[in-house]
């Protein structure tokens, strides 16, 4: 937006915290854990404000607007910030590329960050942990911002200030440390069917939802009707558990799977939320699907587009990544 007192752009940032000072607040600010993509203005944005923390944040793609070069992670007229354990990604654009700048702050800390870009008006700090480069997400134009096991930000965080949970919830340290950027690195696993019941919207006969999680890959559950937007086919898991990865197959007719397929993972099985994954213009009869890992009892297959082919589905996997 433009200022009506200026003559340039400002504000559009994912996150700030603006003039603390001028209200006399006294406390502390804590801002953790989050990810911010796809801003016009800053990623993270401190300004005229004191003692405010900000840990294990991802910040990428931001200052989307050219002729302001806005960089990931900005301070201004600041006292006693803490930046530790972020990740800062530019976009690209901007000339030069920044990922951190600061103007006119005093008692600003910085360190064990990843910041791949330019840093502007911040001297390096001795020792200096900070990473100079691509944190490697695990697919950063396909907006997922997880860590790729190869990631420099694994394990090379610190401890100071860091959070005992990630932006999913997910437990820190993983591993030997604590990972930078807002999603801690979860290795694989794939979730034991103990207590898993399974529910449909429509069944054939007796290829009942149960033949999807039996173990035979034989069996195989079946609509018996045409698939049509909003069918859904749902796991209780019995209790909640971290899910980042589902994969399924059909029958051996090599038609009777979705074209079309929305994925979700909730607590509540009526209210279910938005999907973690979508997927549509199908054509592989085994349907497996990575997504940002959530915590949930409920795991539902939706529907999304209408096939003239019955609805199947053999041996349903999910994995925590």
């Amino acid at each position: 937006m433009k200022k009506a007192s200026t003559p340039f752009l400002s504000d559009g940032n994912g996150i700030i915290i603006d003039s603390n000072e001028v209200t006399n607040y006294k406390g502390k600010t804590l801002v953790a854990n989050n990810l911010s993509y796809n801003n016009g203005g800053a990623g993270i944005h401190e300004v005229d404000s004191s003692y405010v923390d900000f840990i294990n944040n991802t910040t990428s793609n931001n200052g989307l607007v050219p002729s302001e070069n806005y960089p990931e992670i900005f301070a201004v007229r600041g006292s006693h910030i803490n930046y530790y354990n972020n990740i800062a990604y530019p976009n690209g654009a901007a000339t030069p590329n920044k990922a951190f700048s600061m103007n006119s702050t005093t008692n600003v800390a910085y360190d064990y960050n990843v910041l791949n870009g330019v840093v502007d008006g911040a001297a390096a700090p001795t020792p200096n942990h900070n990473l100079y480069v691509n944190p490697l997400f695990k697919n950063r134009a396909g907006y997922d911002f997880r860590l790729d096991s190869n990631s420099p930000a694994r394990d090379s965080g610190t401890s100071s200030f860091a959070q005992a949970t990630d932006n999913q919830l997910n437990a820190r340290p993983q591993g030997t440390g604590y990972d930078r950027g807002a999603f801690e690195f979860v290795t694989s696993a794939q979730l034991s069917r103990t207590g898993w019941t399974a529910s449909a919207f429509a069944t054939r006969n007796t290829l009942v939802p149960a033949y999807a999680i039996d173990g035979s890959t034989t069996s195989y559950w079946s609509s018996g009707t045409n698939m049509a937007i909003g069918q859904t086919f749902t796991l209780d898991l019995g209790q909640s558990q971290l899910v980042g990865r589902v994969s399924f197959g059909s029958d051996t007719s090599g038609v009777n799977f979705p074209s079309g397929v929305d994925i979700f993972v909730s607590n509540n099985i009526t209210e279910i939320g938005y999907p973690m994954k979508s997927l549509k213009n199908n054509t592989n009869p085994t349907i497996d699907l990575s997504f940002v890992t959530r915590t949930g009892r409920y795991v539902t297959f939706k529907i999304n587009t209408a096939k003239t082919a019955w609805w199947t589905i053999n041996e349903i996997n999910l994995y925590t990544q």
